[in-house]
């Protein structure tokens, strides 16, 4: 009897579908730009290999390997649009699962809610059961890459915004800083600062920050006994 494998039989059905799909393409039919993926596996798959699978259905896979380290690397090198990683047997792969801000998608023959529990917290967007289906794959892939790309803008808008409210209390204490040693106004002491920021050419931020460190030194030296003074003063070296 010929020995089974089911990985080659998906890879021989979208292979079939891949044809459709081109003669379609000839009839005007419009088609998506091929994607380029990051095969995560380790060997422990009961089918084999989805690399032929993957690329039959159209997925360029540039790089492959079971170690997030360099697959993460090789993702930024080669311009990945996605990981895929294949559930295997041994759950390491999953629970050392790390793709930065790439979409993540897991082919799984597993899709209970403790099966998919790891790689879930551990930054997957979508799950493929096998045996695959090319549109439900595609489909799943794209709908990845949405999400993704939608939690790196989020992340970086609270970036920013986080940011942005670090840059607020920290000029506002520079002004109070300002306020109470020069004796100037809230606006007069924002305008110095802004002035300074010009003529440095430097972010206010990193003005109010000098401005700080500044008050802290004085700070400390006021907190001496006068003649604790006197002698830091004589102690200091002749410039």
């Amino acid at each position: 009897m010929p020995k089974l494998n089911p990985a080659a039989d998906v890879a021989a059905d979208a292979g079939e579908k891949k044809a459709r799909s081109r003669l379609g393409a000839g009839r005007g039919e419009e088609t998506m730009a091929r994607l380029r993926v990051v095969l995560a596996e380790d060997g422990t798959f009961a089918h084999g290999s989805m690399r032929a699978a993957l690329e039959a259905l159209d997925v360029d896979v540039v790089a492959e390997g079971s170690e997030w380290g360099p697959l993460v690397d090789q993702a930024e090198a080669r311009s990945s649009d996605a990981f895929v990683v294949v559930q295997g047997d041994d759950p390491r792969l999953l629970n050392e699962m790390a793709p930065g801000n790439h979409a993540v998608i897991v082919i799984t023959e597993q899709l209970s809610d403790v099966a998919i529990a790891p790689a879930v917290e551990r930054g997957a967007f979508a799950f493929a059961p096998f045996p695959l289906d090319g549109p439900l794959f595609h489909a799943q892939l794209r709908a990845a890459l949405a999400r993704a790309s939608e939690a790196v803008a989020a992340r970086a808008d609270a970036a920013e915004l986080r940011d942005q409210l670090e840059t607020r209390k920290t000029v506002e204490r520079a002004k109070g800083i300002l306020m109470d040693r020069l004796g100037l106004s809230e606006q007069e002491a924002f305008r110095k600062l802004q002035r300074a920021s010009q003529d440095e050419n430097r972010k206010m931020r990193d003005i109010a920050e000098s401005v700080i460190r500044a008050e802290k030194m004085f700070g400390r030296v006021e907190d001496l006994q006068p003649r604790q003074v006197e002698h830091a003063r004589r102690a200091r070296p002749a410039s």
